[in-house]
């Protein structure tokens, strides 16, 4: 009787611990449930409110790629939205989470039940996915995932896709652009040779010249760097569509960096597009920079108001225009633009703030226009 009544009581206990453990289970998935559905009734802004911090991607396991696969299933645009949202969330506020989400999200749009080319729809829903999945990545500056991301889906969508494509490749550009800037020398590291910074490289297509002795490692490898640089802005600009403006303008800033300064001048003579001023503002400031290195003042100072046309309040065109103008010997003209630029009271963006972004700047429309394809 003793054993019998031991046995019922510990069948009783095991029953008490598991029941919190399976009702918690099911808890834990509610919140992702519940914000899909959610979603897809237009409540948009559902993200933001249930994934506010990153214990609220902790909470839902969201980098189990089990339990990712079993919630993306099946097929439908509305999952694949949802889940492109939930990365663009976690890269403000939980940034581990967002190459999970965006690999599994690889796959899942991977399985659209219609071959590439053979529904438009479809296939412009893939392409505004990938793109931003790239811009979100390019947001961290998370160059090597960047590069992964990108390479996976060129191998698999860029023959059947050229817009996506010279999206892509503007995407490994701007990665491998973010690369040479983390790794860029300490310049206020004593004897770090400066001047080295601006030699000029040989023109596109040849190998940068071996590195003298005596010459820092870090400075040779940044010239490595800005070199593979071009090529991949090269690559970008030359697969055509609205991409290759910006793939030229970022081209021109490596030769720039480079000290190639008339090949940098000859990607600026054509104009960026007239619907996108963060890239004419860019152009603008990159065509002062190159004039003010060829010792250009007056076009420089052109180049420079140009870019205070666009965007009044950037810091760099202004600080730009005032050294131009002191080397001119307008020393009351440099005086006032210096002064314009340290009176300002707010925090006036700066385009070039963001450039190293890249892409980032088009997520939130991006987004936009994939809920109108749902």
């Amino acid at each position: 009787m003793s054993r019998t009544l031991v046995a019922v009581l510990l069948s009783a206990v095991a029953a008490a611990v598991a029941w919190p453990t399976a009702a918690q289970g099911r808890r834990s998935s509610a919140p992702l449930e519940a914000a899909l559905t959610a979603y897809a009734g237009g409540d948009h802004a559902v993200v933001g409110r249930v994934f506010a911090r990153s214990l609220d991607f902790q909470a839902q396991r969201l980098t189990d790629r089990r339990r990712l696969d079993r919630f993306l299933n099946p097929w439908q645009r509305t999952r694949a939205a949802f889940l492109l949202e939930l990365a663009n969330q976690s890269s403000h506020v939980a940034p581990a989470y967002s190459l999970p989400l965006l690999a599994a999200g690889r796959a899942y749009v991977a399985r659209r039940p219609d071959p590439p080319g053979t529904a438009p729809l479809e296939d412009a829903f893939e392409r505004l996915w990938h793109q931003t999945a790239s811009g979100i990545l390019q947001r961290r500056q998370l160059a090597a995932s960047v590069e992964e991301y990108v390479g996976a889906v060129l191998e698999t969508r860029a023959a059947s896709d050229p817009l996506l494509r010279a999206r892509l490749l503007l995407g490994l550009g701007i990665a491998q652009e973010q690369r040479c800037w983390l790794d860029r020398p300490v310049l206020v590291r004593a004897g770090t040779p400066v001047q080295e910074l601006n030699r000029s490289s040989q023109p596109s297509g040849r190998r940068v010249p071996e590195r003298r002795p005596g010459t820092k490692p870090d400075v040779s490898r940044r010239l490595d760097c800005l070199a593979a640089a071009t090529e991949r802005f090269a690559a970008a600009a030359a697969s055509g569509g609205e991409t290759a403006a910006e793939a030229r303008i970022r081209l021109a800033w490596s030769y720039f960096q480079l000290g190639s300064l008339p090949e940098a001048m000859q990607m600026l003579e054509a104009p960026a597009p007239e619907g996108d001023p963060e890239l004419r503002y860019l152009s603008a400031l990159f065509r002062g920079r190159v004039a003010q290195a060829m010792r250009q003042e007056g076009d420089a100072e052109r180049a420079y108001r140009e870019a205070l046309a666009i965007s009044p309040r950037a810091q760099a065109a202004g600080i730009g225009l005032a050294l131009t103008l002191f080397a001119m010997d307008r020393r009351d003209e440099a005086n006032a633009a210096a002064a314009s630029v340290r009176t300002r009271q707010d925090e006036a963006p700066d385009p070039w703030w963001t450039y190293l972004a890249g892409d980032s700047r088009f997520v939130d429309h991006w987004i936009r226009q994939l809920r109108g394809l749902l």
